[in-house]
C-alpha cells in the first residue's frame, strides 16, 4: 500500500508562525482536546489602555495563558474574566514573560461559555508581544495545522486502517523511540520520527508495510525579520518548546515513555527540538 504525503517544510519558522499569530491575524488549533490559540498584541501608554482575546470554553479543564512582549512597559497586568462574576478569576501583574492558570469546573460551565483574557497596561510604557491561550476545547482528539499535510490514496485498506472518531487509541514511545499506537480492533502502528514509511500489525500478528512517496507542500512564510530579530523570540521559542511537550505527554501520558522520547533530542538545539516535536505529535494523530 502506498501513502502520498506532502513533505514536511523545512524551516522551523513555518512551525512558529503556524503555533503563534504573526502580522495581527490569529491562528487557533485543536491539540488533544486542548484549543491553543495565539494572538499578537500591542498596548500604548495611557493608563488602563489594553488588549482582549475571547474565546468559548466548551468542557471542563484548565485554562493556560502565556504573555511575551518587548518594549518600554516593564510591567502588564494579565487578567482572566468568565461568566457569572464581575470580577477576575485570575490575574498576574509583572514583567515579561507572564502567565496564569484556573481550573474550569461545573460551577463555572454552569454559568456560561464565554471568557476574555485581558493584557492590561496600568503603569505607563508601549508593548508589544503575543499572547498564548490554551482553553478546553472539543473531546475529539485532533490535530489541525498547516505544518503537515497528508493526501491519502483512496484504498479500502486505508480506509478500513482509521479507528472510530469514539475510539481512542493507546499512544507510546518504545525504548529505541519509535511511535507505537495501540487501536481498540488490535492493530497496531509503529513509525520512526521523521520518516513517512510505517508498519501497520494486524491482530492476527501479520505484518504490513505502508510505503509514502513525498511531493513538496505549498510554503509558508518566514517569520518577519522584525520578529527574528527582537531580544525576547528565545523566549518566545521556548514557550512554543514547552507546549508541545506538554501536547506530547497529555497525548502519551507514560513519564517512562516520554523519557524514551526525550533520547531522541539529546545534542539537538532548541529550533530542532520544536521541529521534532512537531513531528512526533503529526505521527501520534495519524
Amino acid at each position: 500500500m502506498k501513502v502520498v504525503r506532502f513533505s514536511r517544510l523545512p524551516r522551523i519558522a513555518a512551525a512558529i508562525a503556524a503555533l503563534l499569530c504573526l502580522g495581527g491575524s490569529a491562528v487557533s488549533q485543536s491539540l488533544f482536546a486542548q484549543t491553543v490559540l495565539g494572538e499578537g498584541f500591542s498596548v500604548d501608554t495611557a493608563r488602563g489602555d489594553r488588549a482582549v482575546v475571547e474565546f468559548a470554553v466548551q468542557r471542563q479543564g484548565r485554562i493556560r495563558v502565556q504573555a511575551i512582549w518587548a518594549g518600554s512597559a516593564r510591567n502588564l497586568a494579565l487578567i482572566l474574566n468568565g461568566p457569572g462574576q464581575t470580577g477576575y478569576y485570575a490575574r498576574q501583574d509583572g514583567g515579561s514573560p507572564l502567565a496564569l492558570e484556573f481550573k474550569v469546573g461545573q460551577t463555572e460551565m454552569n454559568r456560561g461559555r464565554d471568557w476574555k483574557v485581558s493584557i492590561v497596561n496600568f503603569g505607563g510604557g508601549r508593548a508589544s508581544g503575543h499572547v498564548l491561550v490554551e482553553y478546553p476545547g472539543p473531546r475529539q482528539l485532533q490535530l489541525v495545522t498547516p505544518i503537515v499535510r497528508e493526501a491519502l490514496v483512496a484504498t479500502p485498506e486505508r480506509q478500513a486502517e482509521r479507528p472510530s472518531p469514539a475510539a481512542e487509541p493507546e499512544r507510546t514511545f518504545l525504548e529505541d523511540g519509535r511511535v507505537e499506537i495501540r487501536f481498540p480492533d488490535g492493530r497496531i502502528r509503529r513509525q520512526r520520527i521523521g520518516e513517512c514509511n510505517y508498519t501497520i500489525i494486524m491482530p492476527d500478528g501479520s505484518r504490513r508495510l505502508v510505503q509514502c512517496v513525498e511531493v513538496q507542500g505549498e510554503e509558508i512564510p518566514d517569520l518577519p525579520p522584525e520578529l527574528m530579530a527582537r531580544d525576547d523570540l528565545g523566549a518566545v521559542l521556548e514557550a512554543v518548546n514547552a507546549s508541545l511537550l506538554d501536547y506530547i505527554k497529555q497525548a502519551v501520558d507514560d513519564e517512562s515513555a516520554v523519557e524514551n522520547y526525550l533520547t531522541l533530542e539529546e545534542g539537538r538545539n532548541l529550533q530542532e527540538r520544536i521541529f521534532l516535536r512537531l513531528e512526533a505529535l503529526s505521527i501520534l494523530t495519524p
